[in-house]
């Protein structure tokens, strides 16, 4: 009898793919979602759902990339990464560079992971898509009747992150094809998500023909964990995390130009950044703060798979980006009890109640400039306690696959 009851459940259980073109072990937000998805399978299941997921790790395997790592030194990889930097470079002036750069970093492992994942051969009742490109490639090479489902992980623009990042760009005829891909995947998707309810009426604002039955908002996730220990600030100062990839839109450069603004008028306060991460404003950056004279006041720590370090050695957590969907590094700094300072976009007002558990600041050198002129009139630790209350009420990996589990099983 129970056995017969096991395979009626097994029968009844809906089979979804979950198809990701790059690596869920990527120090990235979206990849740090898959890597939830991943490794709570069995949520999905108590929930009726059995998740496969397709990953760039099934098409380069662990020993694959090691092997790609000893081989860096070689005289083709040396090409490569020169070949690479000399596109970085002339991306954000030139249309032509920018579109090489998303063709490599994003559409071609794209068609790589689809084409992998209909090799398999494997029947589904639903593909979970987080990409617009792996999602296009997968409408345009597969025919199946599996219903998809596509997430996006932004503001509410699709393309908004390339728009800031290369400023020409959606004047070029590159962007046109963009548009063609973006159109296709909106008029054949099943439902559309937002991560969180801002982005969904942003969009909403731009496509207001799309259904809105169609639409949906799921507010991103991360494990609880064993509370951070915060370790008492022994120092004469205040010590201020940022963890995020080191780009334009982030705005790690208003840090940077504020610290130099105050510096000059004599009145910075006792403080300390710690800038957690990797990207191609970096290097400029850290340039900058030697030329400016304040390498005192900053450090540019390079990636680390150890973000708990610095959390738990933090005082505040900053974020002050022109352009975000509802970042994790935000909610891996509730789950640490740090008071979060960050910016009204995207999702980040889902996430922030200014005076509650942080404040908002404008995304500008002046934003900066007036969290820290005014850094010693508030409660941060207070704040950072209620930020952990939040994260508990709202933002657990459990409540966001609950959440997920709920639109799937809907969809018949």
């Amino acid at each position: 009898k129970n056995t017969n009851l096991l395979k009626s459940f097994q029968l009844q259980m809906k089979k979804v793919a979950l198809i990701y073109s790059k690596n869920i072990s990527d120090l990235t937000g979206v990849s740090a979602v898959m890597r939830s998805f991943a490794e709570n399978k069995d949520l999905f299941k108590k929930n009726g759902i059995e998740l496969s997921v397709y990953s760039r790790e099934n098409i380069c395997n662990k020993s694959q990339i090691l092997k790609e790592a000893r081989r860096s030194n070689n005289l083709k990889q040396r090409i490569k990464s020169k070949i690479s930097q000399f596109i970085t470079k002339h991306a954000k002036k030139h249309s032509l560079f920018a579109f090489l750069k998303i063709y490599i970093a994003s559409i071609r492992p794209a068609k790589k992971i689809v084409q992998y994942f209909v090799n398999q051969n494997k029947k589904y009742d639903i593909i979970f898509i987080h990409e617009i490109f792996t999602c296009y490639e997968y409408l345009k090479q597969c025919q199946s009747q599996a219903k998809t489902i596509f997430i996006i992980h932004c503001c509410g623009d699709i393309y908004s992150s390339y728009k800031l990042d290369y400023k020409n760009f959606e004047k070029s005829i590159y962007y046109k094809y963009l548009l063609h891909i973006e159109s296709r995947v909106l008029s054949e998707v099943d439902k559309l998500g937002f991560v969180a309810q801002t982005p969904c009426r942003n969009f909403l604002k731009e496509y207001p023909d799309f259904h809105k039955e169609n639409i949906f908002h799921v507010w991103n996730g991360i494990a609880i964990i064993p509370k951070i220990d915060i370790q008492e600030n022994q120092k004469k100062y205040l010590e201020i995390c940022c963890i995020a990839t080191i780009y334009e839109r982030k705005g790690q450069k208003f840090i940077v130009e504020a610290l130099n603004t105050l510096k000059h008028s004599g009145s910075l306060p006792d403080i300390h950044f710690s800038i957690v991460g990797d990207g191609t404003s970096k290097n400029e950056l850290q340039q900058l703060s030697i030329d400016y004279g304040i390498e005192k006041y900053i450090t540019f720590c390079g990636s680390s798979n150890d973000i708990t370090h610095y959390l738990s050695q933090s005082d505040i957590f900053i974020l002050p980006s022109m352009d975000e969907g509802f970042p994790i590094s935000i909610l891996e700094a509730m789950r640490a009890s740090l008071p979060i300072v960050s910016t009204k976009v995207g999702g980040i007002p889902e996430m922030l109640e200014n005076g509650v558990n942080g404040i908002f600041i404008d995304p500008s050198t002046k934003g900066v400039c007036d969290f820290i002129s005014n850094i010693n009139n508030y409660d941060w630790k207070a704040m950072g306690e209620k930020s952990y209350q939040i994260f508990l009420e709202k933002f657990t990996v459990k409540t966001m696959i609950d959440s997920y589990s709920s639109v799937i099983n809907q969809l018949s």
